[in-house]
């Protein structure tokens, strides 16, 4: 049988023990990214969590975004959960942190190309968008009976209309989604194979010759883009704008249907209105991933 003095002692000790307990007690946040934060949580709201450090109980209130949060556990034992609205159609942070994304000229092929671009976020609502084209491989015989070969370049940034917003907090819902405007450079350089025809005294000789073109373009483009299955993104645009070509095609000033004008309107990454219309335009349609 203990004595009172050993109960007293177990007594001082359990008493010890909750006291240690109770005061080691804390809520406990996990965010999606494994991050854990000790901490009093004061409000869990319809966009934000607020709480003050567990180590800082009088300092200043916290608020972080409900979106990048995975549960909190209470002091009590219990647990919240925030499960993603399977309605909501702004993105998980996961999604929102992959700011690049990489894309294919879905219809390349068909104009004499390999279209292939990369896009990257800059700042919120700019982003740096580049395609590079390796002209040559098609399967279009028209194009491809001019033995076309080179590259180009198109690069810009994207300036966000702002239209795509979460309505609550007023966030872009994806940093590489919506509208925009975007001022586009545009340099083409290749080598094609073209008819040459030759006049003299009413004799007319054809052969075949292999030129060279340059072309540069300063497009207006405007377009959008969509994000498929928080994955994938569509992108089209459309641009128009100036820009002005050289080329060492021959031209016979005897052959009355022959111009001292010689330039080609395709150039693979824009079409070109000639020395005496200088305007130019393009458009793409293009498919491809986001990453990180």
């Amino acid at each position: 049988m203990k004595n009172p003095l050993q109960k007293i002692s177990f007594a001082i000790l359990a008493i010890a023990l909750l006291v240690a307990n109770s005061s080691s007690a804390q809520d406990v946040i996990y965010k999606r990214n494994n991050e854990k934060i000790e901490a009093k949580v004061l409000e869990i709201g319809l966009d934000e969590i607020k709480y003050v450090p567990y180590d800082n109980p009088d300092g200043p209130v916290i608020a972080i975004d409900k979106d990048e949060v995975s549960k909190v556990k209470f002091e009590t034992g219990s647990d919240w959960i925030n499960t993603p609205d399977p309605y909501s159609i702004a993105p998980d942070p996961e999604i929102r942190n992959k700011n690049r994304a990489i894309k294919f000229n879905m219809f390349s092929p068909l104009f004499g190309y390999l279209g292939f671009g990369y896009e990257q976020m800059y700042k919120p609502g700019i982003n740096i968008d580049a395609t590079i084209g390796i002209i040559g491989p098609s399967i279009s015989k028209g194009i491809d009976d001019l033995n076309p070969g080179g590259a180009f370049l198109k690069i810009g940034p994207k300036f966000k209309l702002g239209s795509e917003y979460r309505q609550r907090g007023v966030k872009y819902t994806h940093h590489l989604a919506g509208k925009y405007l975007m001022p586009q450079i545009c340099f083409s350089s290749y080598k094609i194979d073209g008819e040459y025809t030759s006049s003299g005294y009413y004799v007319y000789t054809t052969e075949t010759q292999r030129y060279a073109v340059n072309s540069f373009a300063f497009n207006l483009v405007f377009g959008k883009q969509s994000i498929l299955g928080n994955v994938m993104v569509f992108d089209w645009n459309i641009g128009a704008g100036f820009g002005f070509q050289s080329t060492d095609k021959k031209y016979d000033p005897n052959d009355p249907y022959s111009s001292e004008d010689n330039f080609e309107a395709y150039n693979f990454s824009h079409f070109y209105g000639g020395p005496s219309f200088p305007m130019t335009f393009n458009a793409s349609i293009a498919i491809g991933f986001l990453t990180k």
